[in-house]
């Protein structure tokens, strides 16, 4: 969050190159309204739109809100009895996270998704503990709870539909924010992909 005026200061400079490092969510809205003859922040105002929407003064993140409904998706086996309507909500979230538009824009989005879900699941306690949250699994343990979650939401549970193509560069993009961003992600995400399944 911002706190002091001269962060945000820092941050306006050579608009809107540091945009993704604001995490105030309605000041990224604010600042893109802000500068209505920028083509550049007219660009990051319409997938803002997109993305989120305000709901009681807050920004609700529609990206967040399609992740948690695939991740309950994904816990539930396909079958042949359910897999008509499971094709049919897995459709519905990809739509509301714009997998159909693999742009280089929308990319960019996804990767301030993927930093957002993973700073949130690596710092929230049910990804952390375990036994009703008396013990702390430690940061390689909780790391590989969340390579397996992205492998299953973007990976495992398309592929069970026929809908891995349509998941393929938003998979792409979140393993790849993981190797970035987490500390040795890409030897995690390896290690991960070693393990037997």
């Amino acid at each position: 969050m911002l706190k002091k005026e001269t962060d945000l200061t820092a941050l306006k400079e050579n608009w809107p190159e540091h945009y993704y490092e604001i995490d105030d969510i309605l000041l990224r809205k604010q600042l893109l309204e802000e500068h209505p003859e920028d083509a550049r922040s007219r660009e990051l105002l319409d997938i803002w739109n997109q993305r989120f929407h305000v709901r009681n003064g807050k920004a609700a993140d529609r990206f967040m809100e399609a992740w948690l409904m695939l991740k309950i998706a994904s816990d539930v086996p396909v079958s042949f009895l359910n897999r008509r309507s499971k094709e049919k909500e897995l459709l519905k979230y990809a739509g509301f996270l714009h997998l159909s538009d693999a742009s280089e824009k929308m990319q960019r989005e996804w990767r301030d998704f993927a930093r957002t879900l993973l700073i949130t699941c690596a710092d929230t306690r049910a990804y952390r503990t375990a036994i009703f949250g008396l013990i702390d699994l430690g940061d390689k343990i909780t790391a590989m709870r969340i390579a397996e979650e992205i492998d299953r939401v973007t990976g495992i549970y398309p592929a069970q539909l026929q809908q891995e193509e349509l998941f393929r560069e938003f998979h792409t993009v979140l393993i790849q924010a993981y190797q970035d961003i987490l500390n040795h992600g890409a030897e995690l995400w390896h290690e991960y992909l070693e393990q037997p399944k």
